[in-house]
C-alpha cells in the first residue's frame, strides 16, 4: 500500500519531434524530453514490482517506421555528402552510382543498387522507451513538437500506433494556431482520430515558450507540471456588446468534439477540454494571458472547423 501511494498522482511526459522535410538525410525523430522517472520504479525490487502494475513500457516513435521503405540506406550524418562538416577521413563520393566508404570493416554500399540518390537515403530512428501510466500521466506535445508531424503521429494505427491507451493530452498553443487551412486539416484529422482511444481530457497550453527553454530545461532532467490557470478570461469580438462575450476556444472545441464524435457513431464520452499553465521546475515560461488571447484571436469561433468534413480513412 505504501508503494502504491508513492506513485505520482500526475506526471507530465513531454514529447518532442524533429522534422526531416528540409533535409532528407535526417529522418523524422520523436523523443521524450529529459525527465526524472518516478522514484517508485527505482527504489528497490518490491517497489518496482508494485509500480509495474500501473506503468507500461511505451515506445515513442514507432509511427516513423510505418511508411519506411526497407530498401533505403542510412548514411550516418557524420559522413553524409549533404553535411558540409563531414569527416574527411572517411569519404563519400557522388550522388547516383556512388559508394560509401566509412569506418574500416564497414561494408561498401552502392546506392545505384536501389535506384535512389544517396543524399535522399535515410532510416527512421529507433523508438525511445518510456514508462507511462495512462490513468495518471499527461502526454504533452510541447513547443518542440512540429505541427507538420501531428497527423502522422496521432493517426497511425495497428503496430505503428503511438500512445494506444492515451487518456490525457495537452497541446502547446502553436499546434492550435494552424495558419493555412491545410495545417488545420492536419490538426482536425488528428483530433478526430482520437475517438478510437479512451481520451478523457485535452488541454491547451498557451504559455510555454520555445525560446525560453534554457540549457537546464532543454537538455537536463527537470519536472514539468501543468496547473489550473487560476484566472478565467472573457473575450469580446470587435464591435460586440459588453454583455455578449464570445465563446472561448475551449468551449468551441468541446462542442466540436461533441458534434463530430457523436455524429460519427462514437460511443465514448466526449473529452473534457480546458486550459493549463505550464511550469518547469516550478518556474513560469511565457505570459499566460498573451498566449491565450493569441489562440482565441486566431482560432476564434472555429467556424472553419465546424464546416469541416472528416476524411473517410480517419
Amino acid at each position: 500500500m505504501i508503494w502504491r501511494h508513492s506513485i505520482p498522482n500526475q506526471r507530465v511526459v513531454e514529447i518532442r519531434s524533429w522534422n526531416s522535410t528540409r533535409c532528407p538525410s535526417r529522418p523524422t525523430k520523436y523523443s521524450v524530453a529529459p525527465h526524472r522517472p518516478p522514484a517508485v520504479l527505482q527504489a528497490n525490487q518490491e517497489s518496482r514490482r508494485e509500480a509495474l502494475r500501473s506503468y507500461r513500457l511505451v515506445e515513442i516513435g514507432v509511427s516513423t517506421w510505418r511508411d519506411h521503405d526497407s530498401s533505403q540506406i542510412h548514411v550516418p550524418w557524420k559522413y553524409h555528402p549533404a553535411n558540409p562538416n563531414a569527416d574527411p577521413e572517411y569519404a563519400v563520393w557522388g550522388n547516383r552510382g556512388c559508394r560509401v566508404q566509412s569506418r574500416p570493416g564497414w561494408r561498401v554500399l552502392y546506392a545505384d543498387i536501389y535506384g535512389i540518390p544517396l543524399r535522399e537515403a535515410a532510416m527512421p530512428y529507433s523508438p525511445q522507451k518510456v514508462y507511462i501510466d495512462f490513468t495518471r500521466d499527461i502526454i504533452y506535445l510541447g513547443p518542440e513538437f512540429k505541427p507538420a508531424l501531428l497527423q502522422s503521429f496521432l493517426t497511425a494505427s495497428g503496430p505503428y500506433q503511438e500512445l494506444r491507451d492515451l487518456q490525457c493530452l495537452a497541446l502547446d498553443r502553436k499546434l492550435m494556431l494552424g495558419g493555412p487551412n491545410a495545417r488545420w486539416d492536419s490538426l482536425r484529422t488528428a483530433l478526430y482520430s482520437l475517438r478510437h482511444r479512451p481520451l478523457k481530457e485535452i488541454y491547451i497550453v498557451p504559455d510555454d515558450e520555445e525560446r525560453y527553454l534554457e540549457d537546464r530545461y532543454y537538455y537536463r532532467k527537470h519536472k514539468i507540471s501543468l496547473r489550473e490557470p487560476g484566472q478565467e478570461y472573457a473575450f469580446w469580438a470587435h464591435g460586440a456588446a459588453e454583455d455578449e462575450p464570445e465563446k472561448t476556444v475551449v468551449e468551441n472545441l468541446g462542442e466540436w468534439f461533441e458534434e463530430f464524435w457523436k455524429e460519427n457513431g462514437c460511443e465514448r464520452e466526449v473529452p473534457r477540454v480546458g486550459w493549463r499553465s505550464v511550469r518547469r521546475d516550478g518556474r513560469r515560461m511565457g505570459d499566460y494571458k498573451t498566449g491565450a488571447w493569441e489562440v482565441q484571436r486566431k482560432v476564434g469561433d472555429m467556424r472553419v472547423w465546424k464546416s469541416w468534413v472528416p476524411p473517410e480513412d480517419a
